[in-house]
């Protein structure tokens, strides 16, 4: 779903898709995360990310909105990722994320330590960003 269209035209879009009309449905990565899954889960099982939150719980609760009771076909999910900009340290900090909020959602799983000594993933984009402009 685009930002410019309206809340008619977005509604078209999502009955083209769910009414078979369309194989594709687009939407941002936030606004994924709050559509109900009870009416695409049965329409689609593929999932391809074109970008990337900070957050590695957003990207699960996308990828629930297919995986739900009664879904059953395989779920696939794809991240499209560059080697430049913002992907490889984004990247990195949600492999981090990851093994910490694992521990968090099972107790009885392996202890994830790591030590976060470089400022933050905000702090290594803003630099990758700034001596690539100086270079």
């Amino acid at each position: 779903m685009w930002n410019h269209l309206s809340p008619a035209a977005k509604e078209r879009s999502k009955q083209a898709f769910l009414n078979d009309e369309s194989k594709v449905f687009i939407s941002s990565l936030r606004s994924s995360a709050g559509l109900d899954g009870l009416q695409y889960h049965s329409k689609c099982k593929t999932f391809v990310f074109g970008e990337l939150d900070w957050s590695p719980g957003v990207h699960d609760q996308c990828i629930g909105r297919l995986d739900r009771d009664g879904q059953i076909k395989q779920i696939s999910a794809y991240y499209l990722l560059a080697d430049s900009g913002s992907d490889p340290i984004i990247s990195d900090v949600l492999g981090i994320k990851k093994g910490q909020l694992e521990g968090v959602k099972n107790p009885n799983g392996e202890l994830f330590e790591h030590l976060i000594t470089d400022g933050g993933g905000i702090k290594r984009l803003a630099e990758h960003i700034l001596n690539k402009k100086v270079a």
